[in-house]
């Protein structure tokens, strides 16, 4: 071997090494346990197709943990271990090609890479309590501008801050749910939009989308409220990537 070509050849092989996805062995618990081999292995395939160097943990749950997003596939992040955390139901899971298999485990990773929440939502928060008080202070100034001005102080607060829980419950309260709800969707289409560019199958990702989005309605229509703010998030990113 060229002697100019050994550091490259050991930097090569150490970011291999390095990039080499890492599963890590799920503890079993009431609610889950470690995935089927045949599960692992679709899920190490992702984590290479998409660059994925984090631990994770890929489990399955048991009769106990089948609610919620359970009962799909979803990832978030292990907040004990700090792996990546996915869970899929086999059931639902394998009705589904290969393909769109390794579609929603992407977006699962990815989901831990980027947060599972749109990094905007911080801010819409810290600018919603910054509303507050300042409406609580406006308020309170221009109380004083009226006949209360010859009341006490408390009583002025009181009133401001009466006033300003009722303006939040009116006006702030569904503005900021639909800001927060809109955010969580462009996160999520940012999401997706990156996992179909990892693998490369715009078509799989939209007939996985529309199984999820299938499966959410009917549970909306079984009266599960958890997935009502999710009735159209799946029909609203599958949009997003046949525009």
């Amino acid at each position: 071997m060229n002697a100019i070509n050994i550091p490259f050849s050991i930097a090569t092989l150490f970011v291999t090494i390095t990039l080499h996805p890492k599963m890590v062995e799920f503890a079993e618990n009431t609610y889950a346990m470690q995935a089927p081999t045949e599960i692992v292995e679709v899920a190490n395939k992702t984590a290479e197709r998409i660059g994925f160097a984090d631990g994770y943990e890929i489990v399955v749950p048991k009769k106990a943990g089948l609610t919620g997003w359970n009962r799909f596939a979803a990832g978030a992040t292990n907040e004990q271990t700090k792996n990546a955390y996915l869970i899929v139901n086999p059931i639902w899971f394998n009705q589904i090609p290969q393909e769109q298999q390794m579609f929603l485990l992407a977006r699962g990773m990815l989901f831990h890479t980027h947060g599972i929440a749109s990094p905007y939502g911080k801010y819409i928060t810290i600018g919603t309590v910054l509303f507050s008080i300042l409406t609580i202070i406006f308020l309170f100034w221009l109380l004083g501008k009226t006949p209360l001005a010859a009341q006490h102080r408390i009583l002025r607060w009181f009133i401001a801050c009466a006033l300003t829980i009722a303006l939040e419950k009116i006006a702030m309260d569904p503005l900021v749910t639909k800001v927060q709800t809109y955010a969580g969707l462009q996160h999520d289409i940012f999401i997706t939009k990156l996992a179909v560019k990892k693998l490369g199958d715009k078509e799989a990702a939209i007939k996985a989308l529309e199984l999820y989005d299938a499966s959410i309605k009917a549970a909306v229509n079984n009266g599960e409220a958890l997935f009502k703010p999710f009735e159209t998030r799946f029909a609203d990113v599958i949009a997003s990537l046949q525009k």
